[in-house]
């Protein structure tokens, strides 16, 4: 988990990772708020012309605190309620997704209330965010396939060799590459359709606020549900017919039917 040390300091690879994310989404912001894309939009066009470290700060927050509670609480609360200590441990790893996008959502809610945004305003932060996001994923899933974590079940004798991996700190069996899947679907999938949706929208001048928000919850939700079922991690989390995450992931899509329901209306 250490890439390397200046001096006698550790510099992890989970921070740095979280510290690349970060700065790409600032340059992002920056570049977002210098060719006025929301001139149109004036509170969400101020914010992204003099407030950007405001959106940074509350994100970093909202992902750092968020994603930790989520782990601690959500998947494992007997081993951090034996080992408190370890809470705040955050680059020991354990970071939980779920957790980390309600925190983003708390953090901007804040700002929402401190600079008075419409609500295509607030859909359009959240649209700039989710662009971002599927940055975090793949350097997240990079990290958890080299630390050897959450790796998938045995393969079945059938399963694409190429798309098994053994985890030799785990077993020497070829067990699905499930660092990888996710890799493939929740990064690239979601990235590109995100980035393809923010570039339709800058070159045609035509602003749907919520769209790409809609989009990224409705696709990632549907990808991660079925992954779940690949993931050794999670055999054991099932709650009635799906996992934890499976029900989070269930929820979050029936918000983002809810949601493209309201932008239908709107328009």
């Amino acid at each position: 988990m250490i890439a390397f040390h200046i001096g006698s300091i550790p510099i992890y690879r989970y921070g740095i990772f979280y510290l690349a994310t970060f700065v790409v989404g600032y340059l992002f912001l920056i570049r977002v708020g210098k060719i006025r894309m929301y001139a149109k939009f004036d509170n969400a066009q101020t914010i992204l012309t003099r407030w950007v470290d405001d959106i940074v700060l509350a994100s970093v927050i909202g992902i750092l605190v968020g994603g930790r509670l989520g782990e601690v609480l959500l998947y494992n609360r007997e081993y951090y309620s034996q080992n408190p200590a370890e809470i705040i441990a955050v680059w020991h790893g354990g970071m939980s997704f779920i957790g980390g996008i309600v925190g983003v959502i708390l953090a901007i809610l804040f700002l929402d209330r401190m600079f008075k945004l419409s609500r295509k305003e607030l859909l359009i932060i959240f649209d700039l965010i989710l662009v971002i996001v599927p940055i975090g994923i793949i350097l997240g899933r990079y990290g958890n396939f080299l630390n050897q974590e959450l790796y998938g079940i045995l393969a079945p004798s059938r399963w694409p060799e190429i798309l098994t991996h053994t985890y030799t700190t785990i077993d020497n069996q070829p067990r699905i590459n499930t660092n990888f899947l996710a890799l493939l679907f929740e990064w690239a999938l979601t990235f590109v359709v995100s980035l393809f949706l923010f570039f339709k929208q800058k070159i045609t001048k035509h602003i749907t606020p919520g769209v790409i928000s809609v989009t990224f919850i409705s696709l990632y939700s549907i990808i991660r549900f079925f992954l779940d079922y690949l993931r050794q991690d999670s055999q054991g989390q099932f709650m009635g017919p799906f996992t934890t995450t499976q029900w989070f992931m269930l929820f979050f899509f029936l918000f983002g039917i809810a949601l493209w329901r309201y932008l239908i209306q709107k328009r």
